[in-house]
């Protein structure tokens, strides 16, 4: 009997111990990987991207227009920030290509800033149907300027 229990207490000791050995060395490897800053560019992406999602719940209630408003008045002020600003993937190209590669960039985000105005001019005529397409309109423009100009992700 007291060979059982000895071996029990023996097996429990094991059982309790080498877990806690594995935390501790684990510990480590499993701390949340850093995050890399921001540039200012994915800031104002950000904040276009925060309204944008906001705006896809309320388009369609006229009663909402008032916030409605506001939030594409954020978007508009990320969108002219965006404009000045030049995407991190044109470093990666070679010196004669990122001036075209910038310029192609600017005029795609005024044509964005114009369909703002157009989304903006709907809402403030109540017209919510055609604010709703004038806002799919600038999603599929932000997913094809997001393959063209956005770097792709490192793993």
């Amino acid at each position: 009997m007291k060979l059982r229990i000895s071996a029990f207490l023996l097996v429990l000791g094991f059982a309790i111990a080498i877990p806690t050995i594995n935390a501790q060395t684990s510990a480590p490897a499993s701390a949340p990987a850093a995050k890399k800053a921001k540039t200012d560019l994915e800031k104002a992406m950000s904040t276009i991207g925060r309204a944008n999602r906001q705006l896809k719940k309320q388009i369609g209630d006229a009663s909402q227009n008032a916030s409605s408003l506001e939030l594409v008045a954020k978007m508009r002020a990320g969108a002219e920030e965006s404009v000045k600003l030049i995407p991190a993937k044109a470093q990666d190209l070679p010196a004669g290509e990122r001036d075209a590669f910038t310029a192609k960039y600017q005029a795609s985000m005024k044509d964005f800033l114009a369909g703002v105005t157009k989304l903006e001019a709907d809402l403030k005529a109540n017209n919510n149907a055609a604010a709703q397409v004038d806002l799919k309109n600038l999603n599929d423009q932000e997913k094809e300027g997001h393959k063209s100009y956005r770097r792709p992700e490192k793993e």
